[in-house]
């Protein structure tokens, strides 16, 4: 046997002997309320001397001395000396401790927090008032001297603990800065700039900007709807009469946000706010939509035409780069909104004048230079100056930093460039543009993009037409009805009491007009009705479910073999190809589609809801009051990993969910859904 040998057994039997004896000892307190630790045959091994001490684990016990803690070997001395008034969990030979501070009601407050090793060296100095856990990056929060900043796993500084606020790395490793200014009652932040840093530690964007946000929308797909509305005479004198009250009420963005369509970029004040408003305009304007118009309001999407999103000015906040990568910033001050409604400072001219930086942090906007800058797309930001009526429009060419047009276009709306084009919704219509800033199409009341850019929908005196991706008429716009493309077609109808079909976007029939009425395809099925009542069709026009119906719903592209279909104010489930078979047993008064889980929303006849399957199988009994119960009842269902429910845990799950529940006096008659069985 070599000596080197020997010598490694030698260590592991003493190790051993150690460990082994170290668990064998016994914390023992004494009359004195001194603790120490006895062997196992009850002899004091380490003095009376602690005023807590704690079991051996691995040779070591923590214990504490007045308000300070450390650790000892089985020896009774110091591994790591007691000078912390607190000491955490041990995670990978790491520990957070504290020195100072006092404990107040079971709190330590004042302290100053660092980490150590197991041999009792410093990691980080305990020089912080606050280290946060580390997140999914790997960073954790870290506070000195009333300042923030972060650090890494290896105890590094990935921003220097030097910020007024921080916020919070988002998914892609981003983390805003606030430096200098103060954080005001109520937990806002004032009178300071924010920056950007990676999680390498490089910064992305100086801390230069009052505001600092993400564009959270994407190119537009169509609803122009108020642009037409807006130069119209009757709408101008609606919006004469309230020009007071707006000028008074409403916020920055909601102006072109309304007439435009699109609310999701705004707070939900303001989208309440914008959406009142217009429809009060509208309402009270002899401006009336057509019934062609209203199927088109109901199918489009919005013009996503604004998109910026400020992070909010709390601690903790994070960008949102779900939509797109691009900064917005800004040098002008938080614009704070009233109690009734939203400042709105559409003529006040104290507009946010946002500028942009890209995902490395290269300027491709000033901030300040133009009242109105919108999503970047295409190498193009599209911008806007405002005026008394309408706004003066122009694009930046990312590439030169220059503007596309030489003189300003008057418009009230104007859209990103896809696919090589744009829209201008002007004073005399609107109209196609290409990169080069020539007009590629005539003037019409509204033109509305399919299929990204493909083809559009036209409009003029309330008929409608169709262009190709050139900005040609494909049709010419004498059509009572062109509803938006869905599964590559178009529900479309040529005379106001016409039969309706469905085109592709070249203009062709691909199902010949045969229909008295029609919806446009969802899921690759489309409701169509003859004569002889409701039915559905599939893309090549082959029948789905006979037209005998007096309504019919969609086939769920997760559950394609059956449908519900309406009979005498009643929806049952039939199946696809063979409509006089029954899917399964039961009928309701009202119900959704199956959802890719399976279920379907039914209510019964007594005006209760509940979830069935695709076989019929009952999921959630019906007992609840609203459809969103429903959900929510799936919800905790999911959560808990239940299958199945019995009806007494969801009415107890419904009674606890109903408002009316706990408004109730003990003289009151409850109905019978709101008693506990």
């Amino acid at each position: 046997m070599t000596k080197r040998l020997i010598t490694a057994l030698a260590f592991l039997f003493v190790g051993g002997a150690i460990a082994l004896c170290a668990q064998d000892l016994v914390p023992d307190k004494n009359k004195k309320n001194k603790w120490g630790y006895l062997d196992p045959s009850g002899q004091k091994v380490i003095d009376y001397k602690f005023d807590e001490a704690l079991a051996f684990v691995d040779g070591r016990a923590k214990v504490r001395k007045g308000d300070k803690w450390g650790y000892i070997n089985t020896l009774g001395e110091e591994v790591i000396k007691i000078q912390f008034t607190e000491m955490g969990v041990w995670k990978d030979g790491e520990c957070k401790v504290a020195v100072g501070g006092k404990n107040e009601e079971g709190v330590l407050k004042n302290a100053k927090y660092g980490f150590i090793n197991q041999r009792g060296e410093y990691l980080l100095k305990p020089e912080y008032e606050q280290i946060g856990v580390f997140d999914e990056n790997n960073m954790s929060l870290v506070k000195k001297g009333g300042k923030y900043g972060y650090i890494n796993r290896s105890y590094d500084f990935v921003i220097p603990c030097k910020y007024t606020a921080i916020g919070k790395f988002n998914e892609q490793g981003k983390c805003w800065v606030y430096n200098g200014g103060k954080i005001v009652k109520g937990g806002k932040l004032s009178g300071g700039k924010y920056g950007v840093y990676d999680k390498n530690g490089s910064i992305v964007i100086k801390p230069n900007y009052k505001r600092i946000g993400t564009f959270r929308v994407v190119p537009p797909t169509a609803n122009p709807i108020y642009s037409k509305a807006y130069f119209t005479p009757e709408f101008q004198k609606s919006l004469k009469e309230k020009q007071k009250e707006i000028s008074k009420k409403l916020m920055g963005k909601s102006f072109l946000a309304g007439f435009t369509g699109d609310t999701e970029s705004l707070m939900d004040d303001a989208k309440n706010q914008t959406k009142r408003f217009f429809e009060e305009v509208l309402n009270s304007s002899n401006f009336k939509l057509s019934e062609a118009d209203n199927r088109l309001i109901s199918e489009c999407d919005n013009y996503p035409v604004l998109g910026h999103e400020f992070v909010s000015p709390e601690m903790g906040s994070t960008f949102d780069f779900s939509k797109s990568d691009y900064y917005a910033v800004s040098n002008v001050d938080f614009i704070a909104q009233g109690n009734d409604l939203a400042e709105w400072n559409y003529y006040n001219k104290k507009l946010e004048k946002v500028g942009i930086i890209d995902a490395y942090g290269k300027v491709v906007l000033k901030p300040g230079t133009y009242e109105i800058a919108l999503h970047p797309n295409e190498g193009f930001i599209p911008v806007a100056k405002v005026k008394d009526k309408y706004l003066e429009v122009n694009y930046v060419v990312i590439s030169t930093g220059k503007l596309l047009f030489k003189k300003w276009v008057k418009a009230i709306a104007l859209t990103p460039f896809v696919n090589g084009m744009a829209i201008i919704a002007g004073t005399d219509g609107q109209y196609l543009i290409n990169k080069n800033g020539m007009s590629i199409s005539s003037n019409y009341d509204m033109i509305i993009p399919q299929d990204n850019c493909r083809s559009f929908i036209i409009e003029r005196n309330g008929k409608y037409g169709l262009l190709n991706e050139n900005g040609n008429e494909v049709l010419a716009t004498d059509w009572s009805m062109i509803l938006p493309i869905k599964s590559n077609l178009m529900c479309s109808r040529k005379e106001a009491n016409g039969l309706i079909g469905y085109i592709d976007n070249t203009g062709k029939f691909v199902i010949d007009p045969q229909y008295v009425e029609a919806r446009s395809f969802q899921d690759s099925s489309a409701g169509v009705k003859t004569d002889a009542g409701w039915g559905l069709i599939g893309t090549n026009g082959n029948s789905l479910v006979a037209c005998a119906w007096s309504d019919v719903k969609s086939v769920s592209s997760s559950h394609p073999n059956i449908a519900w279909v309406k009979q005498d104010n009643e929806w049952q489930c039939v199946t696809v190809g063979d409509t006089n078979t029954v899917a399964f047993d039961g009928k309701f008064t009202n119900v959704t589609n199956f959802d890719e889980s399976g279920r379907a929303t039914v209510k019964n006849s007594k005006g209760l809801y509940g979830s069935i399957a695709p076989t019929g199988k009952e999921i959630v009994p019906a007992v609840m009051s609203s459809p969103d119960i429903v959900s929510d009842f799936i919800d905790y269902m999911t959560e808990n990993s239940l299958n199945e429910v019995k009806a007494i845990d969801a009415y107890r799950f419904n009674v606890k969910r109903v408002s009316v529940t706990n408004k109730v006096h003990l003289s009151d008659r409850l109905s019978n859904e709101m008693w506990d069985f």
